[in-house]
């Protein structure tokens, strides 16, 4: 049974998509002689897409919760935690060696969107102190911190948590060398917080009593500069260890605001740099002298020297073949060991961009699962770790989905995409030589059909477009909430499973007289899995990443609120707009 997510288009108009394009098939299985010696090594498997990732790519996959968002490495590199934002919410341990979990604390959601303190479950940011004892997490919409303690053999305990003010919302996280903690509130918006409530940055004096859970708020600097004050949506942070400087990305604003947090007391801005549109990965080197920004939807990464926050090199991550379009999506940062080599977690392409840091150029590419948000380099070089937001391998959520046939009473909940998609960790090997590198190159172009016989085919439509003055028309239509089988299924025509229909014929007359009128697209596949994503991808051709990250968070009752639709603080937010605030 083919998955059908949650909507039936009766008839199609074809949606433009750039990278990440949603194109459906009569026959989603690889043809042709440039999927031939690929398809021969490693099974594909088709993703909703249009895109395909390989089964057993990777060395080791170690399933995580769901909706993984963020992995970072221990200050020694032997473990990397993950933490996720869906509604099996967790943080995992794990070691970088074996690529397998060592521990893991469930953050469970106790009591559905009533109120953020109803809601425990984790949202981006993770820090970790530089002797690795403690862990913090970010919490969102729960307007706290948690604190973990981490064991040398890899166990994690939960120790608590730190409040945040009301109406905060603890995104990205990072610490100096002086035990500052640096919380970015990304979304200050709640059922008691008004809109136009600015951004904030909150310092924590981690140091200010006998345990972690003693720190103080001592500082907090106010975005105020933004559109009438309402939230730029700060999200990555990173800051030197005297906290001389301290750089937030805004997701919003196309920039990285600088800071001076000399005096915690009162942090004031010192700058801003303008990356690129919607930075949301930051991350130094170890002398802290270059900082690299991955600028999600600009498909760069910047460069930045720290003495003055120039930008030395803008690194573009998208194929030549496809250098126009949209849709690489960089999410997470790592260095290897002798930091000659960045690596950097490719959202929309389903791998990871190898980059060379002396000559600031792109190498090539590693494949990896779906939508991978952060990368972690081992020790000692041969490996990374890769986490993979909706996991490596499909799900099917037709047998088992809410008002589902098949789904036994009470259980229904069960079957729900959002809960059904697991997030993973994985371990793939790095190229022992360019030769490797090229291969596995040709791989992730392959699987994200990438190359000549899609990017530049001949029109196929030509003789009966527009300019042949033929077709003037095309009409679109969307069905809400609705898988295919669940509204034409019985139709004998088409590929669909009877048993899972629930509004037939005789509920829904109209859509079954146009199906069979026109076109059935009985193969059509939807790239969103509910709403809030479902209809940035059918109006746009591509849903970003604020909101690939937020509808599983907001979806699973974690009380964000539904702002990925339409225009948020006078800014057009689910795709990708035509002109920034900047008229770029």
């Amino acid at each position: 049974m083919n998955p059908r997510l949650n909507r039936t288009a009766v008839l199609a108009a074809a949606l433009v998509a750039g990278l990440s394009s949603c194109a459906g098939s009569g026959d989603p299985k690889p043809s042709g002689a440039s999927h031939a010696a690929h398809a021969s090594e490693k099974p594909l498997m088709p993703l909703v897409t249009g895109k395909m990732i390989e089964d057993r790519f990777a060395e080791h996959e170690q399933n995580v919760g769901s909706m993984v968002v963020n992995l970072v490495a221990s200050p020694d590199g032997r473990f990397a935690f993950s933490t996720d934002l869906g509604h099996h919410s967790a943080l995992w341990a794990i070691d970088t060696a074996t690529g397998e979990g060592t521990a893991h604390v469930d953050f469970t959601n106790q009591g559905g969107a009533k109120g953020p303190k109803k809601t425990l479950g984790l949202y981006y940011g993770l820090a970790v102190t530089p002797e690795g004892g403690t862990l913090y997490a970010a919490q969102g919409r729960h307007e706290a911190i948690a604190v973990l303690q981490h064991a040398r053999d890899g166990a994690l305990t939960q120790l608590g948590e730190i409040a945040a003010k009301p109406g905060d919302f603890p995104s990205g996280l990072a610490l100096d060398g002086r035990g500052i903690l640096y919380s970015a509130n990304n979304a200050p918006l709640g059922p008691d917080v008004a809109f136009g409530t600015p951004a904030s940055l909150t310092l924590f004096d981690t140091k200010a009593g006998k345990t972690p859970l003693d720190a103080k708020e001592v500082g907090r600097f106010i975005f105020s500069d933004t559109i009438a004050g309402t939230s730029n949506f700060p999200l990555s942070v990173a800051a030197l260890n005297d906290g001389s400087k301290v750089y937030v990305a805004s997701q919003r604003d196309s920039a990285v605001y600088v800071i001076d947090a000399s005096n915690p007391k009162a942090p004031k801005l010192r700058g801003k740099i303008a990356s690129g549109s919607h930075p949301i990965g930051l991350l130094f080197d170890k002398a802290q002298s270059r900082l690299f920004i991955a600028n999600g939807h600009s498909d760069t990464i910047s460069i930045v020297n720290v003495t003055d926050d120039s930008i030395a090199a803008t690194i573009l991550l998208r194929p030549e073949i496809a250098a126009d379009l949209p849709g690489a999506t960089p999410t997470g940062l790592a260095l290897s060991p002798d930091e000659k080599t960045l690596y950097a977690s490719l959202g929309d392409m389903n791998a990871v961009a190898v980059i060379d840091v002396p000559t600031a150029a792109l190498l090539g590419y590693l494949p990896a699962g779906w939508y991978p948000t952060g990368v972690v380099a081992a020790p000692d070089g041969k490996r990374l770790l890769v986490s993979n937001m909706k996991g490596a391998s499909l799900r099917n959520p037709n047998l088992n989905g809410p008002h589902s046939k098949a789904a036994p009473k009470g259980e229904e909940k069960e079957g729900y995409i959002l809960n059904v998609m697991s997030g993973s960790v994985t371990t793939v090997a790095t190229p022992a030589s360019p030769d490797q590198l090229k291969q596995q190159t040709q791989r992730v172009l392959n699987l994200n059909k990438l190359t000549p016989r899609y990017v530049k085919a001949v029109n196929p439509l030509a003789n009966i477009g527009l300019q042949a003055g033929k077709i003037r028309h095309v009409i679109y239509i969307v069905k809400e909430n609705r898988t295919y089988d669940q509204v034409l299924g019985d139709l004998p025509q088409g590929n669909g499973d009877k048993s899972l229909c629930i509004f037939g014929r005789e509920v829904t007359p109209n859509q079954h007289a146009l199906a069979e009128r026109f076109v059935l697209f009985d193969n059509f596949y939807d790239c969103g899995e509910v709403s809030g994503d479902g209809w940035t991808w059918s109006t746009q051709g591509h849903a970003n990443e604020y909101t690939i990250k937020n509808v599983p968070y907001g979806y699973s009752g974690h009380g964000h609120h539904f702002d990925y639709e339409g225009t948020v603080d006078d800014y057009p937010v689910g795709g990708f707009p035509a002109v920034d605030l900047e008229g770029k």
